[in-house]
């Protein structure tokens, strides 16, 4: 169980963005945060989280705390343009505002 700051946000993939995803605060190599997709069983808790935590100003996404289990998989990601990277797959226990 893993227990970090991320971000959250309204699936974009209208937009040419991505599905719903958490993108870790901490960067990867590329300096870019690092997504994880929700199981389909914790999308529940995701989708709550966006009801109830309100966006930085000027922004969709939300600061969050997500408490988390890595599955093991790796999952596809839909994004826009028909992108879809590989990213590991999370089962969320609880997501809170920070």
């Amino acid at each position: 169980m893993r227990t970090e700051a991320a971000y959250i946000s309204d699936s974009s993939l209208i937009a040419d963005g991505c599905e719903d995803h958490v993108r870790l605060e901490k960067t990867d190599s590329t300096g870019n945060g690092i997504p994880y997709k929700p199981t389909d069983a914790t999308l529940p808790i995701y989708q709550k989280a966006l009801a109830t935590i309100p966006p930085k100003p000027n922004s969709n996404e939300r600061n969050v705390t997500v408490r988390f289990i890595e599955t093991g998989k790796q999952v596809k990601l839909l994004c826009g343009w028909g992108h879809t990277p590989s990213v590991a797959e999370i089962e969320i226990l609880e997501i809170k505002a920070r």
